[in-house]
């Protein structure tokens, strides 16, 4: 019952978080390089994590083996937050500043 509701709410946080990258993204706003980044990093972390809980769900899977698939992609999203965050990423991208 845990697995579901860890599922479900990473689910709709991963959709939220899609949305609002979306929306950042695409709208005429004044907004850091870091921003969008963290943004797509964060909603394909929360998404990783419901695929892994429905994954396991469906197969049955062991905690063991979810924990350490878990715990890779935990790795990956982190490794990858440090690397592709600059000072340069920082400065606002062209955009109308309100």
């Amino acid at each position: 019952m845990e697995s579901l509701a860890i599922r479900y709410s990473s689910s709709i946080l991963a959709i939220f978080c899609a949305l609002v990258t979306w929306f950042g993204y695409s709208a005429n706003r004044a907004v850091s390089g870091n921003t969008i980044r963290h943004a797509f990093l964060l909603t394909g972390y929360l998404a990783s994590i419901a695929a892994v809980h429905l994954w396991s769900h469906l197969t049955g899977g062991s905690n063991e083996v979810t924990g350490m698939v878990m715990n890779a992609t935990a790795a990956i999203a982190f490794l990858l937050w440090v690397v592709l965050f600059t000072r340069r990423g920082e400065t606002l991208r062209a955009g109308s500043a309100r």
